[in-house]
């Protein structure tokens, strides 16, 4: 803070540019969760048209799993950010900005 109690500019500037980042972040992540599920989905659709009988179960649970843990992760990835944006913007209306 400065002699006047007021946070420094630092502190605002510092605070703006993590925001800034996370936000960046966010849309990288947001763009990364539209492909994993398109790719997914189509991935486990051509598998189904692709096999038949036994084969064609096993690939459903697999390719089923393995694209719901994907496009888990990349929701997961998109949802951390946006509560690390709301983190930076508490501590931007706790700078007094």
């Amino acid at each position: 803070m400065d002699p006047a109690g007021q946070p420094s500019g630092l502190a605002q500037r510092g605070s703006q540019a993590i925001a800034g980042l996370a936000e960046r972040a966010q849309r990288l992540a947001f763009g990364l969760l539209v492909a994993a599920a398109t790719v997914c989905g189509a991935v486990l659709l051509l598998g189904v048209a692709a096999t038949s009988g036994a084969v064609r179960t096993a690939w459903l649970i697999v390719g089923g799993v393995s694209a719901a843990v994907a496009v888990g992760a990349a929701y997961w990835s998109y949802r951390s950010l946006g509560l690390v944006i709301a983190r930076a913007a508490g501590i931007r209306r706790s700078l007094g900005e």
